[in-house]
């Protein structure tokens, strides 16, 4: 009989991005090792869409999934591995240290972990010992959360219902309509009042002596307050050194005291500026 032919399509199932697969595209993702990790969408990932893989990789070998976060938080993700159970592992590492790790078939496990201050480096490695295969010999990770805890300035704007966290539009911003930007009433917390200026100049010693609230404890995580002077102000610039005064005695309560380093001028300007560590 003579050939009718056949129409035929041809499917191919694209990877996804490592950042796709692992639902976190905020962090930067790499692989190395014998066969690189890879992202497909899988109906057995742990939220039944898209998973990371590991690579292929033959007895003795490894396959490594990295990325890196930085500051105090809560990291967490969901894991899975089939292989030869208590010879073949899958293992979280952190700043090279291994946090914990599955082997055998485990099914799918939520992971979390705390992290402290400082840029980590995150790792799962899959590894194979010298004998036996077993199971899909390969490992899964997915839904990968990595959460900061919000410190400094974040916070303080969190918990009065300011959103934008640390912009320049944020930080110069005054949510309380009293005048006074919200860096400084970040900067001096509970020191900062309406009743009380925020620069004010005394004469002490024969000398002139700026006086500013001080910042109060646990307030000014995140902000350098300084005190700068000018002998220009036309001009714009900031020339007139100021520094801690040397003689305190006397000061207020809740104050902080600068002076003048040098000569002093008959008249100068002053100002106070709050910046973002």
């Amino acid at each position: 009989m003579p050939d009718e032919g056949c129409a035929c399509t041809a499917y191919f199932i694209q990877p996804l991005t490592l950042a796709q697969a692992l639902d976190v595209e905020e962090l930067q993702w790499s692989s190395d090792g014998g066969t690189v990790w890879q992202g497909w969408a899988l109906d057995s990932a742990s939220d039944g869409e898209d998973a990371a893989q590991s690579g292929i990789i033959e007895d003795l070998g490894t396959t490594r999934l990295r990325t890196e976060v930085t500051g105090q938080g809560t990291l967490s993700f969901w894991w899975r591995v089939s292989c030869e159970a208590d010879c073949d592992y899958l293992d979280c590492i952190v700043d090279g240290w291994p946090q914990t790790w599955i082997t055998g078939e485990s099914g799918w496990r939520q992971v979390v972990l705390r992290l402290g201050t400082g840029t980590h480096a995150l790792e799962w490695e899959y590894w194979k010992d010298e004998l036996i295969s077993d199971g899909e010999d390969a490992a899964w990770l997915d839904q990968v959360v990595w959460a900061p805890d919000l410190q400094g300035f974040d916070r303080w704007a969190e918990v009065r219902g300011l959103t934008g966290g640390a912009s320049s539009d944020l930080f110069a911003g005054d949510f309380d309509g009293d005048g006074v930007a919200n860096a400084f009433d970040y900067a001096f917390g509970a020191n900062r009042t309406n009743a009380v200026p925020l620069l004010k100049i005394r004469m002490v010693a024969g000398r002139p002596i700026i006086e500013t609230p001080s910042c109060a404890p646990g307030t000014a995580d995140d902000v350098a307050v300084a005190v700068f002077g000018t002998t220009n102000l036309l001009g714009g610039d900031w020339t007139l050194p100021v520094r801690p005064a040397l003689d305190s005695a006397g000061k207020p309560a809740g104050r902080d005291w600068f002076q003048p380093d040098g000569e002093v001028p008959d008249k100068a300007f002053f100002r106070l500026r709050a910046t973002r560590k």
